[in-house]
Protein backbone atom coordinates (compact mmCIF):
# COMPACT_ATOMS: atom_id res chain seq x y z
CA UNK A 1 0.00 0.00 0.00
CA UNK A 2 1.21 3.47 -1.16
CA UNK A 3 -0.25 6.74 -0.01
CA UNK A 4 1.27 10.05 -1.57
CA UNK A 5 -0.19 13.05 -0.76
CA UNK A 6 0.69 16.67 -1.40
CA UNK A 7 0.88 18.90 1.58
CA UNK A 8 0.05 22.71 1.76
CA UNK A 9 3.07 23.01 4.66
CA UNK A 10 6.48 23.02 4.49
CA UNK A 11 8.66 19.65 4.82
CA UNK A 12 9.99 20.59 8.08
CA UNK A 13 6.89 22.10 9.60
CA UNK A 14 4.84 18.46 8.42
CA UNK A 15 8.39 16.51 10.11
CA UNK A 16 8.34 18.43 13.30
CA UNK A 17 4.82 16.95 14.33
CA UNK A 18 5.19 13.55 12.13
CA UNK A 19 8.74 13.14 14.11
CA UNK A 20 6.96 11.90 17.67
CA UNK A 21 6.88 8.18 16.98
CA UNK A 22 4.56 8.64 20.24
CA UNK A 23 3.14 11.59 19.72
CA UNK A 24 -1.09 12.15 19.77
CA UNK A 25 -1.69 14.14 16.42
CA UNK A 26 -3.57 11.12 14.19
CA UNK A 27 -7.36 11.33 14.80
CA UNK A 28 -7.83 7.86 15.32
CA UNK A 29 -5.71 6.91 18.33
CA UNK A 30 -7.58 7.00 21.45
CA UNK A 31 -3.85 6.91 23.31
CA UNK A 32 -0.84 6.21 23.19
CA UNK A 33 2.62 5.56 25.12
CA UNK A 34 5.58 4.51 24.83
CA UNK A 35 7.61 1.05 26.16
CA UNK A 36 11.08 -0.15 25.19
CA UNK A 37 11.58 -3.83 24.35
CA UNK A 38 14.35 -6.23 25.70
CA UNK A 39 16.71 -5.04 23.07
CA UNK A 40 16.09 -1.30 24.42
CA UNK A 41 14.07 -0.55 20.99
CA UNK A 42 11.38 2.15 20.96
CA UNK A 43 7.96 0.77 20.99
CA UNK A 44 5.03 2.44 20.65
CA UNK A 45 1.26 1.20 22.34
CA UNK A 46 -1.58 2.36 21.71
CA UNK A 47 -5.69 1.67 21.34
CA UNK A 48 -8.01 3.16 18.38
CA UNK A 49 -10.77 5.04 19.35
CA UNK A 50 -13.96 2.97 19.57
CA UNK A 51 -11.99 -0.52 19.71
CA UNK A 52 -10.26 -3.01 22.50
CA UNK A 53 -7.66 -3.72 20.40
CA UNK A 54 -4.23 -3.02 21.89
CA UNK A 55 -1.30 -2.46 19.10
CA UNK A 56 1.84 -2.35 19.19
CA UNK A 57 4.46 -1.33 16.34
CA UNK A 58 8.59 -0.77 16.92
CA UNK A 59 10.32 1.48 15.66
CA UNK A 60 13.33 0.32 13.31
CA UNK A 61 14.53 3.09 11.65
CA UNK A 62 14.55 7.13 12.50
CA UNK A 63 16.47 10.12 10.34
CA UNK A 64 16.00 13.71 11.23
CA UNK A 65 17.97 14.00 8.03
CA UNK A 66 15.70 12.16 5.63
CA UNK A 67 12.67 13.37 7.50
CA UNK A 68 12.09 9.41 7.30
CA UNK A 69 10.74 6.85 9.73
CA UNK A 70 9.91 3.30 9.72
CA UNK A 71 8.20 0.74 11.91
CA UNK A 72 7.34 -2.73 12.27
CA UNK A 73 3.67 -4.29 13.46
CA UNK A 74 3.99 -6.71 16.99
CA UNK A 75 0.71 -6.76 17.74
CA UNK A 76 -3.11 -6.08 16.96
CA UNK A 77 -3.68 -6.46 13.20
CA UNK A 78 -6.16 -9.28 13.14
CA UNK A 79 -4.16 -12.25 10.72
CA UNK A 80 -1.46 -10.23 9.82
CA UNK A 81 1.45 -12.69 9.17
CA UNK A 82 3.87 -9.36 8.86
CA UNK A 83 3.26 -5.61 8.27
CA UNK A 84 6.04 -2.94 8.02
CA UNK A 85 5.69 0.39 7.50
CA UNK A 86 7.71 3.77 5.93
CA UNK A 87 6.84 7.56 6.88
CA UNK A 88 8.59 9.66 4.53
CA UNK A 89 8.41 13.96 3.90
CA UNK A 90 9.93 15.63 0.90
CA UNK A 91 9.96 19.03 0.42
CA UNK A 92 7.64 20.24 -2.82
CA UNK A 93 7.65 23.51 -4.09
CA UNK A 94 6.07 25.98 -1.25
CA UNK A 95 4.89 22.87 0.24
CA UNK A 96 6.00 18.88 1.08
CA UNK A 97 4.61 15.70 -0.74
CA UNK A 98 4.11 12.92 2.28
CA UNK A 99 4.57 9.11 1.26
CA UNK A 100 3.41 7.10 3.65
CA UNK A 101 3.93 3.03 2.93
CA UNK A 102 3.09 -0.33 4.06
CA UNK A 103 4.39 -3.81 2.69
CA UNK A 104 1.77 -6.65 4.54
CA UNK A 105 1.28 -10.05 4.40
CA UNK A 106 -1.92 -11.97 5.32
CA UNK A 107 -4.32 -14.47 3.22
CA UNK A 108 -6.96 -13.47 1.25
CA UNK A 109 -9.76 -11.87 2.01
CA UNK A 110 -8.23 -10.40 4.90
CA UNK A 111 -5.30 -8.81 3.12
CA UNK A 112 -7.13 -6.67 0.70
CA UNK A 113 -9.27 -5.61 4.39
CA UNK A 114 -6.05 -4.58 5.99
CA UNK A 115 -5.28 -2.45 2.91
CA UNK A 116 -8.15 -0.66 2.48
CA UNK A 117 -7.89 0.01 6.20
CA UNK A 118 -4.19 1.08 6.09
CA UNK A 119 -4.92 3.38 2.97
CA UNK A 120 -7.97 5.22 5.47
CA UNK A 121 -5.65 5.17 8.21
CA UNK A 122 -2.73 7.18 6.04
CA UNK A 123 -5.35 9.25 4.40
CA UNK A 124 -7.12 10.77 7.69
CA UNK A 125 -3.36 11.33 9.35
CA UNK A 126 -1.88 12.98 6.79
CA UNK A 127 -4.70 15.30 7.15
CA UNK A 128 -4.25 15.76 10.94
CA UNK A 129 -0.22 16.41 10.14
CA UNK A 130 -1.30 19.66 7.93
CA UNK A 131 -3.98 20.89 10.24
CA UNK A 132 -1.16 20.17 13.04
CA UNK A 133 1.94 21.61 11.34
CA UNK A 134 -0.58 24.81 10.24
CA UNK A 135 -0.57 25.77 13.51
CA UNK A 136 2.06 28.07 14.55
CA UNK A 137 3.13 29.99 17.65
CA UNK A 138 2.32 33.59 17.81
CA UNK A 139 3.85 36.25 20.99
CA UNK A 140 1.86 38.93 21.51
CA UNK A 141 4.18 42.05 22.56
CA UNK A 142 3.43 44.57 25.78
CA UNK A 143 2.88 43.73 29.52
CA UNK A 144 2.26 40.73 29.85
CA UNK A 145 3.63 38.82 26.79
CA UNK A 146 1.31 36.31 25.36
CA UNK A 147 2.09 33.05 23.64
CA UNK A 148 -0.63 31.83 21.36
CA UNK A 149 -1.06 29.14 19.20
CA UNK A 150 -2.79 29.75 16.10
CA UNK A 151 -3.91 28.52 12.73
CA UNK A 152 -3.93 29.45 9.65
CA UNK A 153 -5.98 32.93 8.92
CA UNK A 154 -10.09 32.10 7.97
CA UNK A 155 -13.13 34.41 7.78
CA UNK A 156 -15.71 34.57 10.44
CA UNK A 157 -15.43 34.85 14.05
CA UNK A 158 -11.71 33.35 16.10
CA UNK A 159 -12.31 30.03 18.15
CA UNK A 160 -10.66 30.66 21.11
CA UNK A 161 -9.35 27.90 23.66
CA UNK A 162 -8.63 28.51 27.30
CA UNK A 163 -6.85 25.54 29.35
CA UNK A 164 -7.45 25.07 32.88
CA UNK A 165 -5.01 25.57 35.82
CA UNK A 166 -1.98 23.58 35.31
CA UNK A 167 -2.55 23.48 31.35
CA UNK A 168 -1.27 25.45 28.82
CA UNK A 169 -2.06 26.01 25.21
CA UNK A 170 -0.34 22.45 24.19
CA UNK A 171 -3.50 21.09 25.67
CA UNK A 172 -5.31 22.06 22.68
CA UNK A 173 -3.43 20.85 19.35
CA UNK A 174 -6.00 18.20 18.57
CA UNK A 175 -8.70 20.22 18.75
CA UNK A 176 -7.31 22.81 16.80
CA UNK A 177 -6.58 20.72 14.33
CA UNK A 178 -9.64 19.58 14.01
CA UNK A 179 -11.82 23.02 13.84
CA UNK A 180 -9.25 24.91 12.00
CA UNK A 181 -11.02 23.05 8.60
CA UNK A 182 -14.09 25.70 9.25
CA UNK A 183 -12.25 28.37 11.94
CA UNK A 184 -9.11 30.04 12.42
CA UNK A 185 -8.75 28.90 15.79
CA UNK A 186 -6.24 29.88 18.84
CA UNK A 187 -5.03 28.40 22.19
CA UNK A 188 -3.81 30.98 24.65
CA UNK A 189 -1.08 30.18 27.44
CA UNK A 190 -2.84 32.44 30.29
CA UNK A 191 -0.76 34.87 32.31
CA UNK A 192 1.96 32.73 34.05
CA UNK A 193 1.67 29.58 31.83
CA UNK A 194 2.99 28.49 29.27
CA UNK A 195 5.53 30.86 27.12
CA UNK A 196 3.32 33.67 28.69
CA UNK A 197 4.72 36.40 31.53
CA UNK A 198 3.05 37.66 34.26
CA UNK A 199 2.22 40.93 34.55
CA UNK A 200 3.38 43.47 36.86
CA UNK A 201 0.55 43.16 39.63
CA UNK A 202 -1.87 40.94 40.83
CA UNK A 203 -4.04 39.09 38.08
CA UNK A 204 -7.90 39.73 38.53
CA UNK A 205 -10.51 38.43 36.24
CA UNK A 206 -10.30 41.93 33.84
CA UNK A 207 -6.86 41.11 33.49
CA UNK A 208 -7.97 38.03 31.70
CA UNK A 209 -10.63 39.15 29.96
CA UNK A 210 -8.61 42.12 28.44
CA UNK A 211 -5.70 39.30 27.55
CA UNK A 212 -8.40 38.08 24.95
CA UNK A 213 -9.41 41.15 23.75
CA UNK A 214 -5.94 41.66 23.37
CA UNK A 215 -5.48 38.78 21.30
CA UNK A 216 -8.14 39.43 18.87
CA UNK A 217 -6.58 42.81 18.50
CA UNK A 218 -3.47 40.85 17.40
CA UNK A 219 -5.67 38.67 14.82
CA UNK A 220 -7.83 41.27 13.68
CA UNK A 221 -11.13 39.61 14.66
CA UNK A 222 -14.01 41.54 16.05
CA UNK A 223 -15.76 38.92 17.25
CA UNK A 224 -14.82 35.39 19.30
CA UNK A 225 -16.05 31.98 19.72
CA UNK A 226 -14.66 30.83 23.56
CA UNK A 227 -14.32 27.57 24.58
CA UNK A 228 -13.11 27.12 28.08
CA UNK A 229 -12.20 24.47 29.92
CA UNK A 230 -12.29 24.09 34.46
CA UNK A 231 -10.13 27.69 35.23
CA UNK A 232 -10.60 28.90 31.63
CA UNK A 233 -14.51 27.84 31.38
CA UNK A 234 -14.96 30.82 34.56
CA UNK A 235 -12.59 33.21 32.16
CA UNK A 236 -14.65 32.72 29.29
CA UNK A 237 -17.98 33.39 30.60
CA UNK A 238 -16.95 35.99 32.86
CA UNK A 239 -15.71 37.99 29.15
CA UNK A 240 -19.18 36.66 27.86
CA UNK A 241 -20.85 38.50 30.55
CA UNK A 242 -18.70 41.67 30.23
CA UNK A 243 -18.75 41.66 26.85
CA UNK A 244 -21.68 40.07 24.97
CA UNK A 245 -21.35 42.31 21.73
CA UNK A 246 -18.15 40.70 20.78
CA UNK A 247 -19.04 36.79 21.47
CA UNK A 248 -19.92 34.71 18.78
CA UNK A 249 -20.43 31.41 21.01
CA UNK A 250 -19.47 30.13 24.17
CA UNK A 251 -18.39 26.85 24.66
CA UNK A 252 -17.46 25.04 28.48
CA UNK A 253 -17.49 22.28 29.92
CA UNK A 254 -20.71 22.94 31.96
CA UNK A 255 -22.54 24.75 29.09
CA UNK A 256 -25.50 23.04 27.82
CA UNK A 257 -27.65 26.14 26.37
CA UNK A 258 -26.64 29.63 25.02
CA UNK A 259 -28.81 32.91 23.83
CA UNK A 260 -30.26 32.08 19.95
CA UNK A 261 -28.36 34.74 19.15
CA UNK A 262 -25.22 33.09 19.40
CA UNK A 263 -23.40 29.82 18.08
CA UNK A 264 -22.21 26.88 19.81
CA UNK A 265 -19.72 24.91 18.19
CA UNK A 266 -18.49 21.04 19.67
Amino acid sequence: TLFRSAVAVPADAVWAVARDFCGEWHPFLAWVKPERDEAGRLVRVFKAKGEDTLYRERLTYFSDVDRELRYLHLQGIKDAQSYAASFKVVPAGDGSEVLWTAELEAPEPRASDIAVGTEAVFAAGIAALEAAASVLTVVIAGQPELAVLHSAPKPGPLVLFLHGIGGNKGNWVRQIGAASHSHEVAALDLRGYGGSSLGLSQTRIHDLCADILRVMAQLGKSEVILCGLSLGSWIATSFAMRYPEKLAGLVDRKSTRLNSSHTVIS
